[in-house]
């Protein structure tokens, strides 16, 4: 077992040794009301993504998203979205490229003391700037 755990530690360690990483993600801020109620909320979410490049063509990242609404009603809700992903990109052109990416996403939405859970697979596909 030992033999084992240190084989997958080598090859991993080989993989990160030539691997390229890149960040992203998002910051957002939303207030919204509507014209014929009283009803408003506070928006706000933090959306980091983290990536390596395995190969050219190849990646493997991670999104996290974190939302938090309140409403004016005093109720607030709470949302924690975890999704690995594996990238394909399949054409480029200068700083451009178009990728398609498919994972599953985790998530967990309280709202108000309650507790839910999703699991979904995605399939997306994409352009990117670099």
């Amino acid at each position: 077992m030992k033999k084992a755990l240190f084989v997958i530690a080598a090859l991993a360690s080989c993989m990160t040794v030539s691997a390229k990483y890149w960040f992203g993600g998002s910051i957002g801020y939303d207030l919204e009301s509507y014209y014929d109620t009283e009803a408003k909320y506070h928006f706000t979410n933090f959306c980091p993504s983290f990536g390596m490049v395995i190969e050219d063509n190849l990646e493997l990242g991670l999104d996290m998203d974190i939302h938090d609404t309140k409403y004016n009603t005093g109720q607030k809700a709470f949302e924690f979205d975890f999704a690995p992903f594996l990238r394909y990109t399949f054409l480029r052109d200068g700083n451009f490229s178009m990728f398609v990416q498919g994972g599953f996403e985790y998530g967990i939405y309280s709202p108000s003391g309650y507790n839910y859970w999703h699991l979904s697979f995605l399939v997306q596909p994409g352009i990117c700037y670099k």
